[in-house]
């Protein structure tokens, strides 16, 4: 399999670790909770999603991550705040949700059972690298997730 390479991105991600607990304030920071109804997964694992046409699609969680937008400090955009500053007593929308920055992969196949062979022998072929997908993007009724040397779950 080729090698990966990460890459840089514009927006302030902040990398962070799914403990499971509801969102709340503690000694060591906010935690947050996957959405109701998302498929949870970590980096490392594969999410098999089934698309509409009813193939299976193959993704790389490469990491959980929270993304928020920024707004210019200056004209020549050298410097950014987050845009949560500008806002009052509301937040704007999408603030804090979980994504996941993703390799997906081009290949698809009939069944689930076909893409986790696909995984296990490295056999995917091509890829996108560096994708960012809210977390919701994986429903449980139509994605599993597959942990090399574990079964689905």
């Amino acid at each position: 399999m080729a090698k990966r390479t990460r890459k840089s991105a514009l927006l302030l991600v902040v990398t962070m670790f799914l403990t499971g607990c509801k969102g709340r304030e503690g000694e060591s920071g906010n935690t947050y909770r996957i959405p109701p109804g998302v498929t949870p997964c970590l980096a490392g694992d594969y999410i098999i999603k089934k698309a509409a046409d009813q193939a299976w699609g193959v993704f790389l969680v490469e990491s959980v991550v929270l993304v928020d937008r920024l707004a210019p400090v200056n004209i020549n955009g050298s410097e950014f705040v987050e845009e949560i500053h500008f806002h009052d007593s509301t937040r704007p929308e999408g603030w804090h949700e979980v994504h996941f920055i993703l390799t997906a992969y081009k290949a698809t196949f009939r069944s689930k059972e076909e893409a986790t062979q696909a995984i296990e022998g490295e056999k995917l072929g091509e890829y996108t690298e560096g994708l960012c997908r809210k977390a919701t993007f994986f429903p449980k009724e139509n994605c599993q997730v597959y942990r090399k040397n574990k079964k689905l779950r």
